[in-house]
């Protein structure tokens, strides 16, 4: 018969602990093992990261380097550029200082040229004007011829009487003597006033002192100058004159001139019409003078008028243009009108002309009035 033992309590426990034992270092080898592998796969992990990183960090340093060659290159391009700029931007203002001199000195010399012209031009329009202030003057030479030659004929037939009384011993009182000695004087007194009047005329004209003038008076000074002329040639020549005006501050003689003008304007236009249509054209010219306005607005109008060819439109703003003229060569110099517009605006005037081709031409001087002492 087998008899069984039994272990001890002692033993029981020594058993549990050795079980309890190997299965913590179990546990522990396979926590060991897991975090090996951890350890393993993150030591992996932070190679290839730092392979990349190294990688990276490689083709930056390149990426440096290879800006720093760029950044020296353009450094280098830029000097040079600035350097080039600056060798042309020399050689720009030598060459613009050059041409300023050469365009200073184009321009000073264009300068004396044209001072040289001006001057020069200055100097034929001087005497093309005084050209036409003797063509006024010569137009005036047939009145003045006619004024002269009548008390010169009167001053023969009194010496001739007193040569044939001596002869045929006629008894001449001392009265009739007196009284023809007395028209000679006149006579003598009327040519001297003729000749004194062209004198000054020819040498006043166109100054500019100014002194009171009656339009009036030299209106009437105008065509006493030409009356005898206009007549001799069938142009009848007329004036309406208000009377009363007030006077006009003017150079007598420079205003004579633009009356002289304006006859004769008016006589060629007429001249011109009578030869075209002959008999059928009217050989009239007026000249009259009125006054317009009052008070400080107050003028002294002069007006021309004829019924002559008249003035194309096309032609009429040109008018007062210097040496513009729609005569022949030998009839004016295309001053007239424009040193008579000079005249009247140098006496703070005005003129207007007015024109219809085939009918005539209206040319209307205005002066201000001088105004009244109160």
């Amino acid at each position: 018969m087998k008899t069984c033992s039994r272990s001890s309590p002692q033993t029981a426990s020594k058993s549990l602990e050795a079980l309890q034992a190997a299965s913590e270092i179990a546990e522990r080898k396979r926590t060991e093992a897991a975090l090996q592998k951890t350890r393993d796969e993150l030591e992996r992990r932070i190679e290839a990261r730092t392979a990349e990183l190294t990688g990276a960090n490689e083709r930056l340093h390149l990426e440096l380097l290879e800006h720093r060659h760029l950044e020296e290159a353009l450094k280098k391009v830029q000097e040079d550029l600035e350097h080039q700029v600056v060798a042309r931007t020399a050689d720009s203002l030598k060459t613009i200082e050059l041409l300023m001199k050469r365009v200073i000195a184009e321009r000073k010399q264009a300068e004396k040229a044209l001072q040289a012209a001006e001057q020069e031009l200055k100097m034929q329009r001087a005497l093309v004007i005084h050209s036409d202030h003797l063509r006024s003057l010569g137009e005036m030479a047939a009145g003045i011829a006619h004024e002269l030659n009548q008390p010169l004929t009167g001053i023969r037939v009194l010496a001739e009487h007193f040569l044939i009384g001596l002869d045929r011993g006629w008894n001449l009182t001392e009265g009739r003597i007196r009284d023809c000695l007395r028209m000679i004087v006149e006579q003598s007194d009327r040519m001297s006033h003729v000749i004194d009047h062209i004198r000054v005329f020819s040498r006043e004209a166109g100054r500019p002192e100014v002194r009171p003038v009656q339009v009036n008076d030299v209106v009437r000074s105008g065509m006493d100058m030409l009356d005898i002329q206009f007549r001799s040639r069938g142009v009848e020549l007329a004036c309406d004159l208000a009377e009363g005006l007030p006077p006009v501050s003017a150079n007598p003689f420079s205003l004579e001139e633009v009356v002289l003008n304006l006859l004769l304007n008016a006589r060629d236009a007429v001249e011109e019409r009578l030869k075209e249509e002959g008999g059928a054209a009217s050989p009239h010219i007026l000249i009259r003078t009125r006054a317009e306005g009052g008070g400080e607005d107050q003028r002294v109008n002069m007006e021309v008028i004829d019924r002559g060819v008249g003035i194309p439109a096309e032609a009429l703003p040109k008018v007062f243009d210097p040496f513009f003229t729609t005569k022949g060569p030998d009839r004016g110099t295309g001053l007239g009108l424009s040193v008579s517009r000079s005249i009247v605006e140098g006496f703070g005037g005005i003129i207007k002309i007015q024109s219809t081709p085939g009918q005539g031409t209206d040319v209307t001087v205005s002066l201000p009035a001088m105004r009244r002492e109160t």
